[in-house]
């Protein structure tokens, strides 16, 4: 038992490696790369493609990647991906927003990982936004070394102020207003959700921690354990009562 248990979590764990590798050898610090690009997928003619074959990514400045299809028709595959969505998910690392509000139909339900993905035009259109939650964390950021990161992120840094201007900041604030409501509001009833099935709603994903990744796992694993699923791991594999 014990030793079918270990096989699959050294399998896990190789493949977890496996995974890190692929995604940090993407990481550049202080310069883009196109490299930051091989994950993407578009379709191209009815095929799920790589970006990289189907069009020309370049580095014209330090943070900037352009891509240029070889096809100009396939510009609208964006577009085209959110016709008759019911939800849109974000889920990129960009810098500059990638949808438009026209391309909202009534009733889509947009929510993002990154501030930057949608602009002011998308949260114009949306009829009712949203916040996830409230981060826990404080500080002031107005001090001379706090710089805020492209994603919202936050950081005390040390350095010239020519080295700060390699750090990207994010051009969207307005998305991250603290005085709309959270998802608690709205279930509480102290903050207006959809009142229709024709409204465009939008979930800023800032805030929690990361609360709601626990929120998943936590559901998956009663779900799993309530159906005999999976091997029960010891809990003192992964808790001690000593500091590192």
């Amino acid at each position: 038992m014990i030793d079918d248990v270990l096989n699959e979590l050294r399998q896990a764990i190789e493949k977890s490696k496996d995974a890190l590798r692929r995604e940090t050898a993407k990481l550049r610090t202080g310069r883009a790369h196109p490299s930051m690009l091989d994950s993407i997928r578009v379709d191209y003619y009815g095929q799920t493609t790589p970006l990289g074959q189907m069009a020309t990514v370049s580095v014209p400045e330090p943070r900037l990647l352009t891509v240029k299809p070889w096809d100009k028709s396939q510009v609208k595959a964006a577009e085209k991906a959110l016709r008759g969505a019911d939800v849109v998910s974000l889920t990129t690392d960009s810098l500059i927003p990638v949808i438009k509000a026209e391309w909202l139909e009534p009733g889509m339900h947009i929510n993002n990982v990154r501030n930057n993905e949608a602009g002011p035009d998308v949260l114009a259109r949306a009829h009712v936004r949203a916040r996830l939650g409230t981060s826990t964390l404080f500080a002031d950021r107005s001090t001379a070394e706090v710089v805020t990161g492209s994603d919202g992120m936050f950081g005390f840094i040390a350095g010239t102020a020519e080295e700060k201007k390699q750090i990207p900041s994010s051009p969207h604030f307005e998305i991250d207003n603290p005085d709309i409501g959270t998802v608690p509001d709205i279930m509480a009833g102290r903050w207006a959700g959809r009142t229709n099935d024709q409204q465009i709603t939008f979930l800023n994903n800032q805030g929690t921690q990361g609360l709601q990744f626990a929120a998943v796992g936590g559901t998956a694993y009663n779900l799993a354990k309530a159906k005999g699923l999976g091997h029960p791991l010891p809990l003192e594999w992964f808790t001690q009562n000593i500091r590192d």
